[in-house]
């Protein structure tokens, strides 16, 4: 799934609840009906949690919702990505693709801002960065929102590393998941 926007010939998004019908329609033209296994990561985790919130209410399954270092609110001072925009912004101006993700971005976080999730009535299996004796904020939020429903697995390091060094270990913690659900 892309985002509008990526081509730089449509608007990006600034709606949670927009993005996710949005890749839930094409999402149900590839595979119309249940279980769905559903996850993302950074922003692509508050959609996917919205995308399993709509398809729940329609009715349908959703056996695992995957987070991948999500939070549903912006702490204080500028996001990992907005700190890699900044500093390469100089270097980069000039490129189109890049002008059209800083535009992603910025919609996304406005959209993350203003997004105001309900209950989650199901299991969520979020995979965060950090140390596995601290308790972050975006934690506790997902864990008040599934009703403590929430299996969270750790691997140590920062949120760059999510998607680079600790891949493989991403890889297994999203295997095992999917193994989980019997549905493998």
């Amino acid at each position: 799934l892309q985002a509008p926007g990526v081509d730089g010939r449509r608007k990006p998004l600034t709606s949670i609840p927009r993005a996710a019908a949005l890749y839930v329609k094409h999402l149900r033209r590839i595979q119309p009906n249940g279980p769905y296994l559903i996850g993302g990561g950074c922003i692509g985790g508050v959609i996917a949690f919205e995308m399993a919130q709509q398809l729940l209410a329609a009715g349908e399954l959703v056996p695992l919702l995957f987070l991948c270092d999500s939070r549903l609110a912006q702490q204080d001072g500028p996001t990992p990505i907005q700190l890699l925009i900044r500093d390469a912004a100089a270097q980069l101006s000039t490129d189109v693709r890049f002008k059209n993700s800083v535009a992603i971005m910025n919609a996304f976080e406005e959209a993350r801002r203003s997004y105001v999730p309900a209950r989650y009535n199901g299991r969520i299996t979020l995979v965060r960065c950090g140390t596995k004796n601290a308790v972050p904020i975006h934690e506790k939020d997902w864990a008040r929102l599934s009703e403590n429903n929430l299996e969270v697995r750790v691997i140590e390091g920062k949120h760059s590393d999510l998607f680079m060094s600790a891949s493989e270990q991403l890889v297994r913690l999203l295997n095992e998941a999917v193994e989980a659900t019997g549905l493998a």
